[in-house]
């Protein structure tokens, strides 16, 4: 009597069990995110024009930016969002003194089941010459800046990243800058940035010229996908009970 009591106990404690762990829901993962943003840009003016004699009359140079657009778009699969703006110099300006020009690329998205990916990578120009009999000399003010960020929940599958690019370059070799920011979410930083401000300066001879040229990107990426459900807590616990139960049973109705 006592024995089969025992049985039966054990056999509704493994019922009770089995109807607890199929009545408690899976609880799905944590949510997948994963966003980035990427931003670079450029201004020049032009403080001064002077020559031997003072300052430059406007007749007496030629100063002319122009910007285009390399390569942009945006794209993305599933539930997600990517997009892209640009401020280019088009149509190309003729540059007084004080005058300044700007240009900046931004790349942006994110993602919360599947993928985003957008660019906007441009091109500058900016175009000196010495129309005058007299060596002239040519001073500009800039301000460079690059910025990269990124931000994700970690999940599995989640990934993100952003690249911010500024080089300008001269044929003279008076004028080189690069300024890069650079973020990921594996492997970091989850932000990055670089700038600067300040004068640069350079003479030309009579009927002398000198390109300025250079790029200023953006670009990023991100996916994020669902991690696997997992049980709840107390779903495992109760899973372990319910074995526990069933494999008692099993032992005692081996014994008997």
């Amino acid at each position: 009597m006592y024995g089969r009591q025992t049985k039966s106990s054990c056999a509704r404690s493994a019922a009770l069990a089995a109807t607890l762990i199929l009545g408690t829901a899976f609880t799905p993962a944590a949510s997948a995110f994963a966003t980035y943003e990427a931003e670079a840009s450029i201004s020049l003016t032009l403080l001064s024009v002077v020559g031997s004699d003072g300052a430059a009359s406007p007749d007496d140079f030629l100063v002319g930016a122009s910007g285009s657009t390399f390569d942009e778009g945006a794209f993305t699969t599933g539930s997600a969002n990517a997009d892209f703006d640009n401020v280019v110099v088009d149509p190309p300006l003729l540059l007084g003194v004080d005058d300044t020009v700007v240009q900046s690329s931004r790349a942006f998205g994110n993602a919360t089941l599947g993928s985003a990916e957008s660019l906007s990578w441009t091109d500058f120009s900016l175009f000196v010459e010495n129309l005058s009999p007299d060596v002239l000399n040519f001073n500009f003010a800039y301000d460079f800046a690059v910025a990269a960020g990124v931000t994700g929940s970690l999940a599995d599958g989640d990934d993100a990243s952003a690249f911010a690019l500024v080089d300008i370059l001269d044929d003279e070799g008076f004028v080189d800058f690069v300024l890069e920011a650079s973020a990921g979410l594996l492997f970091g930083p989850l932000s990055d940035s670089d700038g600067g401000t300040g004068t640069f300066s350079f003479d030309l001879a009579a009927g002398g010229q000198n390109f300025i040229t250079g790029l200023i990107d953006a670009d990023g990426f991100a996916s994020a996908t669902a991690g696997p459900t997992v049980p709840a807590p107390a779903t495992v616990a109760l899973l372990g009970i319910g074995i526990a139960a069933i494999g008692v049973q099993r032992r005692r109705r081996g014994a008997a």
